[in-house]
């Protein structure tokens, strides 16, 4: 009989619905002649949710009745209330579903409860009131408020003593609160409100690293920026913020200026369905950064660590377009050429079209979310032709939050001298996953650096030279990082040459930098170059954005961090960081200018005016001057 049950909970689990019913009902009829009351609860909840999947919710709430009436326990009374609102709200029946969510929400209060299932019932209670709300708008919105505020402020509460990988979890389950109570502010032309909330909601745990490592004091609400205190930073800036948001399936853009806030809540690109938005954007990204891959000419040494590794990866599909790349005809790679252009000038609609007549500014700081953070946006083209990064600087942030974090930093954090320049580290024969492998040279990657390291006038650290102790011993007091190595995006790790005390076959611990050995000795740099393949790459949350390596040096102190989007062959790599440093230390330009003007010399000269070139490289977190 129990096996039945647990055979039956397991194959609803596999999405084998009519055999999960089955054995469900084999297991309470065999029960009623036991009469076990805890096993007729679970299989009718079991069986509840087997209909709800099937959508037959008359038959999923006749179940959970049942339930309620063969049980006297009161958390598993209190479950049953929830699940009941649920199917309801489900059914359209909004009343009813809010009477039974506001009695399960009541026999939490009584017991004490305060855990993710009351975050889940005050969100689903926003959800009713919100959908109420078109009988009775004025006070079934303001309900509605109140129940996604105390659910997100619950959530809140939950996370704060959760370790870094748990809260980005645990956010990235909970975001969905913050979109929905966001889009009803701006149902409510409430915009600077639906702004603040949908801040309020990004990159949290990136917030806390940062909190940490700058030792500022932090407390429940530090996510929670007044209006006065997000002016401030738009003020601090001085220039256009372009916030871009996906709230549950529609894209909204808010463009701010310093000292106030200029929104067009409800931006939706016409071409884009109410119901697929996101997955729109990540298909039109995916096809971008394949079409970088088949248009890129030259040499390009792979710099990606997660080729070595036993498990495939994202990166190592990438490195299979590659490969397919030469064997494309030359209609082909002109199908491919009209498709990124294509492509580039959808996201330019999509984005910038519905807000280009309020960006009257210089520079925009875009604060992108999930996919957005792959966009080249330096590339997205207008009707005439013209990119945005000729008439921009372009720099992205995780949060606004983030940026108020740097600037509220002590003074003296970061080094104001001093530069660590990383070039093709010796890693040789290892043992990486489990399994030996042997690094191939980067020689370019060394050229690369030795010609920094020159314009610097410091010595590179190279070859066997380069090992992890060492990095990590120079990395803490200089003002520049420069990496070339082989690197892993989305583990955020990266490949030096071994201790020189270790003996026989190095393991990862001996020569893999990794994001908890960036956080524990701490960046204090004021710019991070990261010359690794897709280094601005990684895993993509919504809440969080990316989690790579980009997101270790920032959550470690570093100020800003350069990294390019994809692969770019190694003599405009070359060409790319060589014009970059030279207006940086040369003419003492700002980090944005002297990207802006890189790559617009880039694009002017022959070789490399293709989008491919120039358009991958971006600039996360503050702008940046170097004086070394």
């Amino acid at each position: 009989m129990i096996c039945l049950v647990n055979l039956g909970a397991k194959l609803k689990g596999l999405g084998q619905y009519e055999e999960s019913v089955e054995c469900l009902e084999k297991g309470l009829e065999l029960n009623r002649t036991t009469g076990d009351k805890e096993v007729e609860v679970t299989s009718y909840i079991n069986l509840s949710s087997v209909y709800i999947a099937l959508g037959q919710y008359e038959k999923s709430m006749e179940l959970l009745k049942k339930a309620i009436d063969s049980t006297n326990d009161t958390k598993q009374r209190t479950a049953i209330y929830a699940n009941i609102g649920e199917v309801a709200s489900s059914q359209l029946k909004y009343d009813e579903a809010i009477r039974y969510q506001e009695r399960a929400l009541e026999m939490m209060k009584a017991c004490g409860l305060e855990d993710e299932k009351r975050v889940t019932v005050l969100s689903q209670l926003g959800v009713s009131y919100a959908l109420a709300a078109a009988d009775t708008p004025g006070t079934h919105f303001e309900k509605a408020r109140h129940y996604f505020l105390e659910s997100i402020a619950s959530h809140e509460n939950i996370r704060e003593d959760l370790k870094d990988e748990y809260k980005i979890m645990v956010d990235d389950q909970n975001i969905a609160q913050y979109e929905a109570l966001a889009l009803i502010l701006a149902r409510l032309q409430e915009v600077d409100g639906a702004l603040s909330i949908a801040e309020r909601g990004r990159a949290r745990a990136h917030e806390d690293l940062m909190s940490t490592k700058y030792t500022i004091h932090k407390h429940n609400d530090v996510h929670a920026l007044t209006l006065d205190e997000l002016r401030c930073v738009w003020t601090k800036q001085g220039s256009n913020f372009l916030f871009l948001a996906i709230l549950l399936v529609k894209l909204f853009s808010f463009v701010t200026k310093p000292g106030k806030m200029i929104g067009k809540p409800d931006v939706l690109t016409r071409e884009c369905s109410t119901n697929h938005s996101d997955d729109l954007l990540q298909d039109l990204v995916m096809a971008i950064c394949k079409s970088s891959h088949f248009r890129r000419h030259g040499e390009c040494e792979d710099r990606s660590l997660s080729s070595l590794y036993a498990a495939e990866s994202l990166t190592l599909e990438e490195q299979n377009v590659e490969a397919m790349r030469h064997l494309r005809s030359k209609d082909e790679c002109r199908e491919e050429e009209s498709d990124l252009e294509a492509n580039l000038s959808s996201l330019y609609k999509m984005i910038i079209s519905p807000v280009a007549d309020l960006l009257d500014d210089t520079e925009i700081v875009i604060c992108p979310e999930g996919h957005m953070f792959r966009i080249p946006f330096a590339a997205l083209k207008d009707v005439n032709g013209t990119y945005l990064a000729e008439n921009f600087r372009i720099r992205l942030i995780p949060s606004m939050t983030t940026l108020k974090l740097i600037h509220d930093c002590p003074a003296d954090y970061h080094s104001q001298t001093g530069a660590l320049i990383v070039g093709d580290p010796k890693v040789g024969r290892v043992k990486l996953d489990g399994k030996v492998t042997h690094f191939p040279p980067l020689p370019n990657a060394r050229r690369e650096v030795k010609t920094i390291a020159r314009l610097l006038g410091v010595p590179p650290l190279v070859g066997e030279q380069a090992t992890k102790q060492e990095v990590l011993l120079r990395i803490q007091e200089v003002s520049l990082v420069h990496i070339a190595a082989h690197g892993d995006s989305e583990r955020g790790e990266i490949a030096f040459a071994p201790n020189k005390s270790c003996h026989g076959i190095p393991k990862e611990n001996d020569f893999v930098l990794t994001m908890a050995d960036i956080a524990r000795v701490g960046i204090r740099a004021k710019l991070v170059v990261l010359s690794c393949c897709h280094s601005g790459c990684g895993k993509i949350l919504k809440a969080e954005g990316v989690i790579g390596i980009a997101r270790a040096f920032l959550g470690s102190g570093a100020r800003s961090v350069l990294v390019s989007l994809w692969a770019v062959d190694d003599e405009a790599t070359k060409a790319f960081m060589i014009t970059f440093y030279e207006y940086l230390l040369r003419d003492k330009l700002r980090a944005s200018e002297g990207l802006h003007l890189s790559m617009k010399k880039m694009r002017e000269s022959p070789p490399y005016g293709d989008v491919v070139y120039w358009a991958p490289f971006v600039l996360i977190g503050d702008d940046v001057t170097l004086d070394l």
